[in-house]
């Protein structure tokens, strides 16, 4: 399976063009006419201005399925407690592979091409950088494999 989080440039040499689901924000502005399966939009806007967004953002046919309310904003529901206090606005990328642990959807969850650099521009990078080593089993040239 291909997650492609945030906006997105598809590149068929480099990244291929595979997208099976999209997870973004309503912040971000690409990718939403990418043909996918599934496509969950996070924000922690209250429910009917995060409906209204959506309305304005999806495009008619480029997904089979679309995050209904209860994945709309893991932050408040399945990140842990600690890493909820550090990051009030977590990234796209963080925000899905929280929710892939949390629902203990694969033996091995590979990540590729995160930027975890201390000055990478996340909210809190060192929070994220270290959430997501510290599951960490292998790391390799652009891939962090948790689990």
């Amino acid at each position: 399976m291909v997650i492609r989080c945030g906006s997105f440039a598809l590149d068929a040499a480099r990244t291929g063009t595979r997208t099976d689901v999209h997870a973004t924000s309503l912040q971000d502005d690409g990718g939403w006419d990418v043909p996918v399966d599934v496509r969950l939009a996070f924000s922690g806007a209250p429910a009917a201005e995060w409906v209204g967004s959506l309305v304005k953002r999806l495009r008619p046919e480029a997904q089979r399925w679309v995050g209904d309310e209860s994945v709309r904003w893991p932050r408040s529901t399945v990140m842990p407690h600690a890493l909820r206090a550090a990051l009030p606005e977590p990234t796209t990328h963080l925000t899905m592979t929280v929710l892939l642990d949390y629902l203990d959807v694969s033996t091995t969850i590979d990540l590729f091409g995160l930027d975890l650099r201390p000055d990478a521009e996340a909210p809190s990078p060192t929070a994220e950088r270290d959430w997501i080593l510290s599951r960490a089993v292998s790391t390799g040239p652009g891939k962090i494999s948790l689990r």
